[in-house]
């Protein structure tokens, strides 16, 4: 590992997370796996990936049961999507975006999960 960092975060409401991050420059990339895990006192995340984490479960419990669920995400073409970010990018005559994929992914993560959460709370 050649860096490696930590990080606890504190939020508003008594909300606190610690993020861990590690990462090694000087490797393949082929077959290179990522993984985050996102804990809650409520529920989880995780989620497993090569250049984008692509395979994501939720974890969490009812009264009665334990419940794990598997969001459906779409299949995105991600060497055609960067290309054509960074196309766009030239033609806009603005820097490239290095983050839209990984955007792409989120947008469609939260969508999947927080929206229903928010139905649920009204």
């Amino acid at each position: 590992m050649d860096d490696y960092a930590i990080a606890y975060i504190k939020l508003e409401k008594d909300i606190s997370f610690v993020l861990e991050v590690g990462w090694a420059g000087n490797v393949s990339h082929v077959e290179e796996r990522g993984y985050i895990r996102i804990l809650g006192d409520e529920g989880g995340l995780e989620g497993i990936g090569n250049e984008a984490i692509v395979d994501i479960s939720y974890h969490s419990r009812t009264e009665n049961f334990l419940v794990d669920t598997k969001p459906h995400l779409g299949k995105v073409d991600l060497p055609f999507e960067m290309v054509k970010s960074f196309v766009k990018s030239i033609m806009e005559n603005r820097v490239p975006q290095l983050l839209d994929m990984r955007a792409l992914y989120s947008i469609q993560l939260l969508t999947q999960y927080i929206n229903p959460l928010r139905k649920i709370e009204k």
